[in-house]
């Protein structure tokens, strides 16, 4: 762990990861986070610091097309759900 924050209820988690992401050194390895964290917002601020986001999409989303570059593997592992049956067993392989 590179970065962390303290904070309170106020703040929504997206925007405290997006703002340390932007401190970061750059470039940054993996960036982990629940489903919480599967946002565009998120991915993009991996992105741009060259990190790869580790990050389970939430259920229920809709392909994103034309794919961005920073939301290619949100989209990937959408896919491999789906093509896995797209059950709870299929989104812990």
């Amino acid at each position: 762990m590179l970065l962390s924050e303290l904070t309170d209820n106020s703040l929504k988690d997206l925007e405290v990861m997006t703002n340390l992401l932007e401190k970061a050194p750059f470039p940054i390895g993996k960036v982990y986070g629940d489903a919480l964290y599967d946002a565009e917002r998120c991915y993009l601020s991996i992105w741009k610091k060259g990190g790869q986001a580790v990050i389970p999409i939430k259920k229920n989303i809709v392909y994103r097309q034309p794919s961005k570059p920073w939301l290619e593997p949100r989209n990937k592992q959408l896919l491999e759900i789906r093509g896995l049956g797209g059950d709870d067993i299929a989104r812990e392989l």
